[in-house]
């Protein structure tokens, strides 16, 4: 009877092995196959032709983590990052504002942009931890337009790459932030939809065009600073921000942001300027933008940080913007050489202190 079960188990296992078998090297091919497409995918001339998205509708996050991810390999780390809008991903230069600075301080110091389209301060205020925890930079710079208080409409960062980073486990958010292959899946995944080709356009645009720093150039539109906006084709936001005051979750955010404790890291908020033709949006343009730098100050004050004004810098209106609410790269070069030497005086005369690093 033993001899019976035994010689039974055997024709089992006879029969399993190459069902096993076969299974293992399926196992091993799909293993092999991905393993060469993340290898293809993190190649040169990859990264630069095919671009990387993160998901949801921020075309630049996928491209921004990469080279934000590649300058620290190359430079051994950031001190400082800036935050906020497609305003700031347009109208700061980190290497002008480095440069800027080192001329005040003799100190280098290392930036990236990770400015994102259509984020207000309530997804902001959900990305500065997550960038900081990332990158242990010494500084956040937090840059924000009058329309990022008045608006009502933003892109939500409610995307498995954010719920990952926040600790909540996904294979989505895991892949989104560890291979290059899969971003570019995620840039291309809905080729068979009807929007496909301007959305993949829209990425390639924005890669194309952002630096290894993380600013996006953008060309000079004289209009832009010279003509005022047509009501008929921009109906939309002309309804959007001519509102009677600032969207309170906006307002409770900002001040969450300029609240915002890590040891090691200092915010700073800066005013971030559009075109003096983009106040026509509102009744009363200047009163808006009043109340706006009101609100800045006031937030700054309360949490004992600094806020830097654009006060009396001079703008081309033919050449420092690119449309009503976005520096053109002329007018980024502008406020990052000013915003550099501010800050950089402030640090040389003892009234910023960056001295504490935030590098593990």
């Amino acid at each position: 009877m033993k001899i019976h079960r035994l010689r039974l188990h055997l024709n089992i296992l006879d029969v399993q092995w190459p069902i096993g078998q076969s299974f293992l090297i399926a196992l091993l091919i799909l293993c092999s196959t991905l393993g060469l497409f993340e290898l293809a995918a993190r190649l040169p001339f990859v990264i630069n032709g095919f671009p990387a998205s993160a998901g949801g509708y921020h075309y630049e996050l996928g491209t921004k983590l990469e080279r934000a991810d590649k300058l620290v390999k190359a430079q051994h780390g950031l001190d400082c990052l800036f935050v906020g809008s497609s305003a700031v991903s347009h109208g700061i230069d980190p290497e002008r504002f480095s440069h800027s600075y080192e001329q005040q301080t003799g100190q280098k110091i290392t930036c990236f942009n990770f400015g994102l389209y259509a984020v207000k301060p309530p997804e902001a205020k959900r990305l500065i931890p997550i960038l900081v925890a990332r990158y242990h930079p010494r500084l956040v710079i937090y840059g924000l337009a009058v329309n990022d208080l008045a608006g009502v409409s933003g892109f939500s960062l409610d995307i498995p790459w954010v719920k990952y980073q926040e600790g909540q486990f996904s294979l989505e958010g895991y892949l989104t932030d560890h291979s290059f292959a899969y971003r570019r899946y995620l840039a291309h995944q809905a080729w068979l939809s009807s929007n496909y080709w301007n959305d993949v356009s829209a990425v390639a645009n924005i890669a194309a065009r952002t630096t290894d720093y993380g600013m996006v150039n953008s060309p000079s539109n004289p209009e832009a600073g010279t003509k005022l906006p047509d009501r008929n084709i921009y109906e939309d936001a002309y309804r959007e921000l001519d509102q009677p005051q600032f969207q309170d979750e906006n307002v409770r955010s900002l001040d969450n942001i300029a609240a915002f404790q890590q040891q090691g890291t200092r915010i700073i908020l800066v005013e971030i300027p559009f075109s003096p033709m983009g106040r026509y949006f509102y009744s009363d343009g200047e009163k808006v933008y009043a109340q706006y730098l009101e609100v800045l100050r006031r937030t700054a004050h309360a949490h004992g940080t600094e806020f830097y004004e654009v006060g009396s810098l001079k703008f081309d209106p033919e050449l420092d913007w690119t449309d009503y609410f976005h520096l053109s790269t002329e007018g980024a070069y502008l406020i990052s050489d000013w915003l550099g030497g501010e800050i950089g005086l402030a640090v040389k005369e003892h009234t910023l202190d960056l001295s504490m690093s935030a590098q593990p």
